[in-house]
């Protein structure tokens, strides 16, 4: 849902203005893994989402019959997967982008498309 990918651009701007500011380049100089670094990241998202999809999913169940027969530990697992799949956007995008103006036009334009 779109409501729940506002925070894409958000992500976007912050892993490039890690990079920009070098935070990277001394967080690895200092030992730390780059799975260790994209790891957290990604736990760092997901958690974003995970919030988000819970109070949705909690919302839309109280309030309307929209999602009566859905199953809703596999509405959150796609939900959840639909966010891995933005995190992966994310990373792509910041592997390229060097600017955080850039990287704030190109995760608003991500944010519109999805």
């Amino acid at each position: 849902p779109m409501a729940l990918a506002s925070h894409i651009p958000l992500a976007l701007v912050d892993i490039v203005a890690e990079k920009e500011s070098k935070m990277k380049v001394v967080q690895e100089i200092n030992g730390l893994p780059t799975t260790a670094y994209w790891l957290s990241w990604l736990v760092y998202f997901m958690s974003y989402g995970l919030f988000g999809s819970v109070v949705i999913l909690v919302a839309t169940r109280a309030l309307t019959p929209l999602f009566e027969r859905s199953s809703m530990l596999l509405l959150l697992l796609l939900w959840m997967l639909s966010f891995a799949q933005a995190f992966v956007a994310v990373c792509c995008v910041a592997v390229v982008c060097t600017r955080m103006f850039f990287a704030s036009l190109v995760g608003n334009l991500l944010h519109s498309l999805c």
